[in-house]
């Protein structure tokens, strides 16, 4: 948004006022008492007055300033920062809740009506068509971000232990028509079939009416789901608080603006753009990695070729591995320790090894990335990182930077590429990268019976693929070639039909000799030690 603002010299006085125009992303909201709705706080924070100390002049330098910014162009999404949640401001919100309209109106119009020096009058509203008018520029309520303190949890934990965590409520038009998911009008219903003697036979009593479509998802850390249009406003008696609000510009003609609409429709559904072309991603790869040439060791991967360019439906294997930032932090809660805030984890390494082609089981990535800042704990027994690994000055691999990996990861994911692991969502969800399900082949998922344990990669592998792994300190290589041959013993137990069979005697086993790699003798398997005790009935 464009900002204008002036300057008046307080010491001395009567000097002529500087203006300048700026621009700024977001509006801070001045809510509080005297400010009756949503609109009149907006109104109120287009245009703000406040003294300082600030560079006036090379004359007077440094001195007291009245300084006025005014909003002279709102943006075509305005964003609109809320504040923290204090006392005073959440009994704000709250008082808010009795409007008829509810707290976060649907639709905010802009004009200039009369205010002075360049201001903008602000209404509220919920329909668009009603609060049109030739003069003005009508938003649209399209995204709210809030923070949710739930009091029973607050209640349990402390308040000093209980921060609440923050949710997403996101308007997404909907393809009208198209069947599925919150769109599409149930077919009307045709004439009855006859029945075995040729007489039409009577309806069946009508189902329920379906809700009526919303706009509206809630994003809640990895869950997505519709929700009514009334909840994203909803603040339940101050347990969300609303911390960052998007306004969408609408057309003000209803037909300029239906075409405006059509047009955001037309992008669902459609793949993101690649975050890279194919040349970038080929020289992404093969960039020269950080640190000192005379360290480096021999290299442990061979990039993708021009003729193995990742399409949808390559075939991947990948394993993560990552090293703590910062410790847990506990407290006592009811006489019991409880984690109030869990280690603060990052990417140390990412592997992928190829699937399929002449080169399966080969490594064609094999990134270690750079530590962004000082690493609490290595977690060498699970990761297979040491110190001197992710130090440019020390390290002897291919060291590269976070946003880097980031970038080949997110062009893989984009071209529709299959990765198959052990434990994939719970890495891809580390990493904070969203990837369809239909893209994951998670190893942990395919060798599960439902309400058991998981397995162990270690002991599917010295079980099903007579193999050792994780001797010595873990390699996520090793990890991500053995994920791959598990999967490919999966797809021929299935074809052979003994997969149910196998999961049986996986869990028998496991059951009576515990969960350790087995060891192979004589072409039978054998625990590594002594049985465990038998559990009395």
């Amino acid at each position: 948004m464009r900002v204008a603002s002036q300057l008046a010299c307080l010491d001395p006085p009567g000097r002529p006022p500087q203006s300048r125009e700026s621009l700024s992303f977001q509006l801070d909201l001045a809510a509080g008492a005297g400010r009756r709705d949503l609109a009149a706080a907006v109104q109120a924070s287009l245009s703000v007055t406040a003294d300082m100390r600030a560079w006036f002049d090379p004359e007077v330098q440094y001195t007291a300033v009245r300084q006025r910014r005014t909003v002279t162009v709102p943006p075509r999404v305005l964003i609109i920062s809320c504040g923290d949640v204090a006392k005073e401001r959440l009994a704000w919100w709250k008082g808010l809740q009795d409007l008829p309209g509810g707290p976060l109106p649907p639709v905010l119009a802009f004009s200039c009506d009369g205010q002075p020096e360049g201001g903008l009058l602000v209404r509220q509203g919920a329909d668009l068509d009603a609060m049109a008018a030739p003069d003005s520029m009508l938003y649209e309520l399209t995204g709210v971000v809030a923070h949710v303190c739930d009091a029973d949890e607050s209640l349990e934990w402390g308040t000093d232990l209980y921060e609440g965590h923050l949710v997403a409520h996101i308007k997404v038009p909907w393809k009208q028509g198209t069947g599925g998911g919150q769109g599409g009008a149930p077919a009307a219903p045709g004439p009855p079939p006859p029945d075995a003697a040729g007489l039409p036979t009577p309806h069946p009593p009508a189902p329920p009416a379906p809700p009526a479509p919303s706009d509206w998802w809630l994003f809640n850390d990895f869950s997505i789901q519709p929700v009514p249009a009334a909840e994203a406003g909803e603040l339940y008696d101050g347990q969300k608080v609303p911390c960052l609000l998007f306004y969408t510009r609408r057309a003000v003609d209803a037909e300029e603006r239906a075409a405006q609409m059509h047009e955001e429709e037309g992008l669902l559904g459609t793949r993101p753009t690649p975050v890279l072309s194919s040349l970038g991603f080929q020289a992404l790869c093969r960039i020269s990695p950080l640190g000192l040439r005379a360290n480096l060791r021999a290299p442990t991967f061979l990039p993708l070729g021009p003729d193995e360019l990742p399409r949808p439906g390559m075939l991947l294997a990948l394993d993560a591995e990552f090293v703590s930032y910062s410790p847990p932090q506990y407290s006592l809660v009811r006489g019991m320790e409880v984690t109030t805030r869990p280690s603060r984890l990052g990417l140390a390494r990412v592997s992928l090894v190829r699937g399929e082609g002449a080169l399966e089981g080969t490594a064609c990535i094999d990134d270690y990335i750079r530590s962004p800042e000082a690493v609490h704990d290595y977690l060498t027994r699970f990761s297979g990182i040491v110190p001197g690994d992710l130090d440019p000055a020390r390290s002897p691999h291919c060291l590269t930077t976070l946003r880097r990996a980031y970038l080949k990861l997110r062009y893989l994911v984009d071209s529709g590429v299959r990765f198959v692991g052990h434990g994939l969502k719970q890495d891809f969800r580390m990493i904070n990268i969203l990837v369809p399900s239909e893209q994951i082949v998670d190893t942990v998922r395919l060798f599960h019976k439902p309400r058991m344990r998981q397995l162990s990669l270690r002991f599917l592998a010295s079980y099903l693929l007579k193999t050792s792994i994780q001797s010595g300190n873990h390699d996520s290589i090793e990890d991500a070639h053995t994920a791959l041959r598990l999967y490919k013993e999966y797809l021929r137990l299935e074809a052979s039909g003994a997969l149910a069979w196998t999961l049986d005697e996986l869990y028998n086993w496991g059951k009576a000799f515990g969960w350790e790699p087995v060891v192979w003798k004589g072409g039978k398997p054998h625990p590594q030690g002594p049985a465990p005790m038998p559990v009395p009935p």
